[in-house]
């Protein structure tokens, strides 16, 4: 229930989703498709609690995505990838 299995890439890089998002959404591509959106948070680490963790952010943030979907009854699908830039 905390995270999702994926494989290895080269290098080390955790390979692509197993989501329903298409690979024209996936984090840190060129181009996106007219489906997605991009959004970048910039943070400063000096800032932010010991322990914070890229996927404890987007953790958070698919909780508040889901609950406000939920309080408006929203029955599209939202799928929220996050990734460090590279």
């Amino acid at each position: 229930p905390w995270g999702e299995c994926r494989d290895l890439e080269s290098g080390k890089r955790v390979g692509p989703p197993s989501l329903p998002a298409p690979p024209t959404c996936w984090p840190n591509q060129a181009v996106l498709s007219n489906s997605c959106a991009r959004l970048t948070l910039l943070l400063d680490r000096a800032q932010l609690p010991r322990g914070v963790t890229t996927e404890g952010l987007c953790v958070e943030l698919r909780r508040l995505a889901a609950s406000h979907q939920a309080a408006i009854g929203a029955s599209h699908r939202l799928v929220l990838l996050c990734d460090l830039k590279q």
